[in-house]
C-alpha cells in the first residue's frame, strides 16, 4: 500500500490502528497531499479510508474503542484547503467547525484545530474554542480521554511545551531531562500521557532515548515516554 511511507497515528484497546500512507511521491508540508490515504489496520487487514470530499488526500488521526475514526481531508493543493471528518459505521461526517480532527474519546468528544488554527473541542454538537495557556500560543490538542482530559502542546516564548488540560486548568508536561522542545501526545483513561522530548546541545535538537522512564509531575501516574509525536503529522512528510 504505502510504497512511499506509512505512518500510524492512533490505536484503541482492541489493537485497531489508524494512520496515513502514501502511494505517490513523498509529501512535504508545503505541497499537495494528493496520494495520501487514511487507513484502518484491524485483525491483520488494511482498509483504505478516503473521505469522498478529499480529492487531494485523506489522513486518519485517531480512533476510539467504538471504532469511530477522526481525521482530515484535502480538497486542493493549498495548505488550508479541506476539512475534518468523523467516520462512523461506514459514514463520513464533515466536522464543519474544524480543519483537523486529531483525537476522539468513547463519548464522541473530539479535539483538533479550528478553521482559524485555534484549539477546538467538539462535544454534543457544540464547538468550543480552548483558550491558550497564560502567555502561550499555538495550542494544539492531540488527544482526549473519557474523563474529558486533553493532552497536547503549545508554545511559550521560543519553546514548545506539553500540556494536560483538565477541568479548565492547564498543567505543563515537560520532561525533566529535556531542555529542548517537549510534545505531549496520547492520553489514556488513567491520565497517563506519552510524548517526546528533545535535548538542546550547542544549538542542535536531539531526540532523547525512547527508553527513558516515566516521571512524576505531581499529578500521580502521569508519564512522558519517548514517542514519535503525532503533533503536526497532518502537515509533515511521510518517512
Amino acid at each position: 500500500m504505502g510504497i512511499y511511507g506509512t505512518r500510524p497515528s492512533g490505536i484503541n484497546n482492541s489493537g485497531q490502528i489508524v494512520g496515513v500512507y502514501s502511494d505517490t511521491a513523498p509529501i512535504t508540508a508545503t505541497s499537495t497531499t494528493n496520494g495520501q490515504h487514511g487507513f484502518l489496520y484491524s485483525s491483520g487487514t488494511f482498509t483504505t479510508l478516503n473521505d469522498p470530499l478529499g480529492i487531494y488526500g485523506t489522513q486518519a488521526h485517531g480512533i476510539n474503542n467504538l471504532g469511530q475514526i477522526v481525521g482530515s481531508y484535502s480538497t486542493g493543493s493549498c495548505g488550508g484547503c479541506g476539512g475534518a471528518f468523523l467516520y462512523s459505521n461506514g459514514v463520513y461526517m464533515t466536522l464543519v467547525g474544524m480543519a483537523y480532527a486529531l483525537g476522539i474519546n468513547d463519548l464522541g468528544q473530539i479535539v483538533g484545530l479550528g478553521l482559524s488554527g485555534q484549539a477546538v473541542l467538539y462535544s454534543n454538537g457544540i464547538y468550543t474554542t480552548l483558550n491558550d495557556p497564560p502567555g502561550g500560543f499555538g495550542t494544539e490538542p492531540i488527544d482526549i480521554n473519557n474523563l474529558g482530559q486533553i493532552s497536547g502542546s503549545y508554545t511559550y516564548g521560543n519553546a514548545s511545551h506539553g500540556f494536560l488540560y483538565s477541568n479548565g486548568i492547564y498543567t505543563n508536561i515537560d520532561f525533566p531531562l529535556g531542555g529542548g522542545p517537549n510534545f505531549a501526545g496520547g492520553i489514556n483513561n488513567m491520565s497517563q500521557i506519552v510524548g517526546s522530548a528533545y535535548s538542546n546541545d550547542n544549538g542542535s535538537t536531539t531526540p532523547l532515548p525512547a527508553a527513558l522512564p516515566l516521571f512524576a509531575t505531581g499529578l500521580g501516574a502521569l508519564g512522558l515516554l519517548g514517542w514519535h509525536r503525532k503533533r503536526k503529522a497532518y502537515a509533515s512528510p511521510l518517512s
